[in-house]
């Protein structure tokens, strides 16, 4: 079932698309090259790139089952940012560190 609902919110809307590529590449950039024209790299600084390079939490599919707003497509966004995020992240310490 859950396979199915992925399979038919991903081929109808890309906007799934947009999302996990903004929250899980251009985001973490933005930071990164901000903060190394701003300040000089810290654990803090570091520390806040990996964290906005983190999946979309779940607590997102958590409000829109209780607001009942588009369950199915926060559900889709959360799994398939967690699954990708075991790539970008790993990318992303790799470069930082």
């Amino acid at each position: 079932m859950k396979v199915r609902v992925i399979n038919k919110l991903s081929e109808k809307d890309w906007t799934i698309y947009y999302g996990i590529i903004i929250k899980l590449m251009i985001i973490p950039a933005i930071i990164y090259f901000i903060s190394s024209l701003v300040v000089t790299p810290s654990k803090a600084i570091n520390t806040v790139i990996i964290m906005s390079a983190m999946p979309a939490s779940a607590m997102t599919s958590i409000l829109a089952e209780n607001f009942d707003k588009e369950k199915d497509f926060a559900a889709v966004i959360v799994s398939i940012t967690t699954l990708l995020s075991l790539i970008t992240v790993t990318v992303l310490l790799k470069f930082m560190l």
